[in-house]
């Protein structure tokens, strides 16, 4: 039986660098004044890529770049506004389909180049859309579960971050911070034990939750 065969060429090294710039560029300078109280963009997706990298050493450049852009929207105006939506899974929908079209608009002009290859392309947008929920039906071959996870790893680290902890909620907080950890593979659950967290309460819960699972 005939495989499927991927166009060519892959991302190389310099391809990869330059647009892991263009998207720090982006988060550096964004125009909605950044969405984070506490973390700035940047800082989280610096996060989540440092995550993705203690999961798996070996995740190839799209999980990389996918990862470092899942939330690439909140530094592009008009950010999404949570308000407007009339619950968090709605908002959070509506939040990853805008990041996947800005990171497609984003690598569009390398396609047409033939920088990079279509599929890499599409894999690229498809783990940026299912970075909140993951592998569901087997997305992306699993790879989703890494961005998702690497992802709410840093997410930890943001709520421990003292403006979020001084302003948030600690119920919110809470119940953020649960949802994720359930959404965790059972696999990657040890790396949140692995967090230098500064609050009791939070290693606490995480405490509560390890002992539960």
């Amino acid at each position: 039986m005939m495989g499927f065969r991927l166009d060519i060429p892959r991302i190389d090294e310099q391809i990869y660098q330059d647009i892991m710039g263009n998207i720090e560029f982006i988060l550096l300078n964004p125009t909605t004044g950044g969405k984070y109280t506490g973390m700035s963009d940047d800082v989280h997706a610096s996060r989540a890529l440092h995550w993705l990298l203690q999961i798996d050493s070996t995740s190839s450049y799209p999980v990389r770049i996918a990862t470092y852009g899942h939330d690439i929207e909140r530094a592009v105006a008009p950010a999404i506004n949570p308000n407007k939506y009339i619950n968090d899974t709605k908002y959070r929908q509506a939040h990853s389909m805008r990041s996947a079209d800005i990171i497609g608009q984003l690598l569009y002009p390398y396609q047409c180049r033939k920088k990079i290859s279509f599929s890499d392309t599409d894999l690229i947008k498809r783990l940026v859309l299912n970075h909140e929920i993951g592998g569901i039906n087997d997305v992306c071959g699993g790879q989703a579960d890494k961005v998702r996870d690497s992802d709410t790893l840093a997410n930890f680290e943001w709520a421990d971050s003292e403006p979020v902890w001084q302003s948030y909620p600690h119920r919110k907080l809470k119940s953020m911070l649960k949802r994720k950890y359930d959404l965790l593979l059972p696999q990657h659950r040890k790396f949140v034990q692995d967090i230098d967290l500064e609050h009791s309460l939070i290693i606490k819960w995480i405490e509560s939750w390890v002992n539960q699972s």
